[in-house]
């Protein structure tokens, strides 16, 4: 009687645990069909799906995408409206090849090229120059607009017109228009001030100004100083100069305002000055001019290695004679000026001399340069010249032991030592315009920085916002 006692115990067990089973095998079907209709989505779009009100695991979904979501993007949310591509043209290259490496083909360069000439014709444009190309968006296969940097102010730009642009790069109608863009220069005062220490060069370096800037130095005090041969050390000078900004992107150094220096204890000033019939000139505090009729030397930089005198032992013909000139030592190459203004009266080949040119300035004066390597152009008999414009290079032709330029000085017809002349100075600052150029002189000099070991730079001053501290 036990054993159907224990069957009627089983059964109820079974029946009352098919319920659960059931309900496990409706949980199961339902996950099934998520699971199936998930991936089928997936399918679809190309990508995961996620079941709304499920937080996917960050490790193995990362950031849900926009498409993963279905959201819009907000405007924040777009891409950039544009991409650039940029180049330099390089060595022996072309901009139109450059365009092409840009992805540009080569109908659309001629597109190009051609709306360029009115402007400037790309096709001498110079290696180096940057180009850069703006797509209005990713997928478009032409550029909105080229750019190419023709130095540090100027740009010339080409861009193609909103119907054209809208109408795509197929529409053989593509038109550019080109225009040159100049860039807003803004002009700062800097101060520089140093002390030559090993040469006027090194000075500059030291006192962390650019050594361009002293060139600009040694032209203002050519007439007063021959640095050649007349630098000394514990010589010292400042200067106020312009410093160019674009973007406030400093590019370069414009014209000193004033400057001093002191060479073995005589001090020369310069204060730039805009006279009202036109023209800027350098003048000393007292007005009078800094410009002489002729150059201290013919030569920028360079040694005197043999001076003017009646006698001298020639290292070639071994007598002695006199030395009509000075001898200026120098590489080849190096640009020889012509001392004053005038007209050439020789220009070529002269046995012992070499390549020379002879200038005369006017009726009392005239000068020789001898065994020149070249001529400049333009240079030949009956030119006219200018007074520091460059004639030739120094050389070895003729009887010479090396390279060096024999510059020779007549006054009247007979030799003179250039060296030993105190030439008389060009005109003062007219006499209506002293009042004027004193309030000037006095702005300027009172910016210049003190003296003192090499200094770097000491301020800025917006000249635009302050002109009395430049020329008038």
């Amino acid at each position: 009687m036990a054993e159907p006692t224990i069957r009627r115990k089983t059964s109820w067990k079974a029946i009352c645990a098919v319920p659960a089973l059931i309900a496990v095998l409706a949980t199961t079907s339902h996950f099934v069909k998520s699971y199936r209709e998930a991936h089928r989505t997936e399918a679809v779009r190309g990508g995961p799906s996620v079941a709304l009100g499920s937080v996917p695991p960050q490790e193995e979904l990362g950031t849900p995408t926009h498409a993963e979501l279905d959201v819009k993007p907000s405007p924040a949310d777009r891409p950039l409206p544009y991409r650039t591509a940029e180049a330099r043209i390089p060595n022996r290259s072309t901009a139109s090849r450059t365009l092409q490496g840009l992805g540009l083909s080569a109908k659309d360069v001629a597109l190009v090229s051609e709306a360029s000439k009115p402007v400037k014709d790309i096709a001498r444009i110079a290696a180096g120059t940057l180009v850069t190309a703006t797509w209005q968006a990713e997928g478009d296969l032409l550029p909105r607009m080229i750019e190419l940097r023709l130095s540090e102010t100027k740009i010339l730009v080409l861009e193609r017109d909103a119907a054209s642009a809208d109408a795509g790069a197929g529409n053989k109608s593509e038109a550019w228009r080109a225009s040159m863009k100049e860039e807003v220069v803004v002009r700062r005062a800097a101060s520089y001030a140093g002390v030559v220490n090993t040469n006027l060069w090194a000075s500059a370096t030291a006192a962390g100004m650019d050594p361009t800037v002293i060139s600009k130095l040694t032209e203002i005090f050519a007439w007063q100083i021959d640095f050649n041969r007349e630098v000394h050390l514990d010589d010292r000078w400042r200067l106020t100069v312009e410093q160019l900004f674009v973007n406030g992107r400093a590019i370069g150094f414009g014209e000193i305002i004033a400057a001093e220096y002191e060479n073995v204890g005589i001090l020369h000033s310069a204060i730039r000055y805009n006279l009202e019939a036109g023209g800027e000139q350098y003048f000393q505090p007292d007005g009078t001019s800094l410009r002489r009729m002729f150059l201290r030397s013919p030569l920028a930089f360079g040694r005197i290695t043999s001076g003017f005198t009646a006698a001298r032992f020639h290292p070639i013909l071994k007598v002695t004679r006199p030395h009509n000139g000075t001898d200026y030592g120098a590489s080849p190459g190096t640009p020889i000026m012509a001392v004053g203004g005038g007209t050439v009266t020789f220009a070529g080949p002269r046995g012992p001399s070499g390549n020379m040119v002879n200038i005369r300035h006017n009726s009392v004066y005239e000068t020789n340069y001898k065994h020149m390597q070249s001529f400049a152009a333009g240079v030949r008999v009956g030119s006219a010249v200018e007074m520091g414009q460059v004639i030739g290079y120094v050389g070895q032709t003729g009887l010479a032991t090396g390279p060096h330029l024999h510059f020779e000085f007549h006054e009247n017809g007979q030799y003179v030592d250039s060296q030993g002349i105190n030439f008389p100075a060009a005109d003062p600052v007219p006499a209506e315009e002293a009042a004027s150029f004193r309030e000037v002189a006095r702005a300027a000099l009172s910016e210049l920085p003190t003296w003192a070991k090499p200094l770097m730079m000491t301020k800025q001053i917006d000249l635009d916002q302050e002109p009395k501290i430049s020329a008038k």
